[in-house]
C-alpha cells in the first residue's frame, strides 16, 4: 500500500504542477499577483521544470486532469459515504451482522474503484511522459518520499513522551489516540 500511496503522491504533484504551469502561461499576459495572493506554490513550477514538460504535455496533463477529476471526486464521495454507512452499522443500538457485511463489501468496492481510477490516472500520465521524464519522475518521487519520511521522523521526535501511568489524564475524559 505504501507504494500505491507514493505513486499517488507523485501523480498528484505532477498534475498540480502541470495545472500550475498552464495557469502560469495564461497569467503571463496579466500582471503577476503578489506572493501572498498567488494561489499556486512555486514548488509546483519547480517540479514542472525538473520534469521538463513541453507545452503539449502540459496541455495533455491539464486535459486529463479536467476530464478525470469528476471521476476521482465521485469515487472519493462514494468511499466517504460507504465508510460513514459502515460506521453507522457498527455503532447502531442493535448490531446486524448482515448489514455490517453488506456495508463492509460496499467499502471494499468503493476502495477498489478509487484504486482503479488512481492507477488509470498514473497510466495515462505515464503515456504522456517521455522515457527520460519517467525516469526523472521516479527519482523525484523517491526523493519526495524520503523527505516525507524525514519530516515524519522529526515530528515524532518532537512529540512529548507518553507517560506509562496515565497520571496526566483528567477524570471523565477520553484521551485521543496519538
Amino acid at each position: 500500500m505504501n507504494i500505491t500511496r507514493s505513486l499517488w503522491i507523485g501523480f498528484a504533484l505532477v498534475i498540480l504542477a502541470a495545472g500550475a504551469a498552464a495557469q502560469d502561461e495564461d497569467a503571463r499576459a496579466q500582471p503577476s499577483p503578489t506572493p501572498a495572493v498567488r494561489s499556486v506554490p512555486d514548488e509546483r513550477f519547480a517540479l514542472l521544470k525538473m520534469l521538463g514538460l513541453d507545452r503539449q504535455q502540459v496541455e495533455a496533463v491539464r486535459r486529463m486532469n479536467q476530464e478525470r477529476r469528476p471521476l476521482l471526486e465521485a469515487a472519493f464521495s462514494r468511499l466517504r459515504d460507504a465508510n460513514r454507512q459502515l460506521d453507522e452499522a457498527i455503532y447502531r443500538d442493535t448490531f446486524d451482522q448482515s448489514e455490517f457485511d453488506s456495508r463492509l463489501a460496499e467499502v471494499i468496492r468503493a476502495q477498489g474503484e478509487l484504486i482503479r481510477i488512481r492507477n488509470m490516472n498514473e497510466l495515462l500520465l505515464r503515456r504522456i511522459l517521455t522515457p527520460e521524464q519517467v525516469t526523472r519522475f521516479r527519482t523525484l518521487r523517491e526523493e519526495f518520499e524520503q523527505r516525507r519520511l524525514r519530516l515524519n521522523n522529526m515530528r515524532q521526535n518532537l512529540q512529548p513522551a507518553s507517560t506509562p501511568n496515565n497520571s496526566d489524564r483528567q477524570p471523565g475524559r477520553i484521551r485521543p489516540r496519538p
